[in-house]
């Protein structure tokens, strides 16, 4: 699975990895090609870990609201 997240910066969408995501960051995340929905981030992106090897498998990223995208 691919994953891209595109954080807002000034006025743009900077494409950025997921455990870049801060508490306060608007950004939307593309899974596999597909765009989801813009999203604020309350809570800084956190490490999933895999529970025998602990590696990084996923990131957690708590959300406070889902915003109307613009097709654009």
């Amino acid at each position: 699975m691919a994953v891209v997240a595109f954080v807002k910066h000034q006025d743009n969408m900077i494409p950025s990895h997921p455990c870049s995501i801060k508490a306060g960051d608007e950004f939307y995340l593309v899974v596999d090609g597909v765009k989801g929905p813009t999203q604020v981030a309350q809570t800084d992106a956190t490490p999933v870990l895999d529970e025998i090897t602990r590696e990084t498998v996923d990131w957690h990223i708590e959300i406070t609201e889902e915003h109307a995208d613009d097709d654009v």
